[in-house]
Parts: structure tokens; C-alpha cells; sequence
């Protein structure tokens, strides 16, 4: 996991470098899953990436969660904005 924090830039914030297509797939799995069972699958798939050494992959997966713990809690329309 040390890998895909060293490859995140946190400089401006990661909700400004996910892609739309990261928010609408967030958005899609929250509708058909609910956030906490989207977010533990996602947990599982990123962490089989891991150990598959396919860090890109588990970098994505990590992504989306970043997007639906966003969407939850209301903050990405507030990154948006900025």
C-alpha cells in the first residue's frame, strides 16, 4: 500500500484528479450496493490487486472508493466548486 501512496500527489487534493468516469462509476455502485458494501468489495479487489503486484489497477479501485467516501460525506460538489 506504501506504492500507492508515493504515486498520489496530494498537492491540490485528490477529489480534483479523479475522472468523471471514476465519479460516475462511484455513483453507480453506491446506487446498486449502498456505500459500506460498494466500499468492503472494492476493499477486497483492490487488496487482491496488491497482491497480484498490479498496483494500477489497485490505484483505480482505491480511486473509486475515494469518490463514494466523497459522495457519502457530501464533499465532492464543495471539490468541485474549487
Amino acid at each position: 500500500m506504501d506504492v500507492i501512496e508515493e504515486r498520489s500527489s496530494f498537492g491540490q487534493g485528490i477529489y480534483h484528479q479523479l475522472t468523471p468516469t471514476t465519479w460516475r462509476r462511484a455513483a453507480r455502485l453506491i446506487e446498486h450496493f449502498g456505500a459500506d458494501e460498494a466500499l468492503a468489495a472494492l476493499d477486497r479487489r483492490a487488496e487482491n490487486c496488491v497482491d497480484r503486484r498490479d498496483v494500477p489497477s489497485a490505484v483505480r479501485w482505491r480511486n473509486v472508493m475515494a469518490a463514494i467516501h466523497a459522495i457519502s460525506s457530501g464533499e465532492s460538489a464543495e471539490s468541485q466548486m474549487n
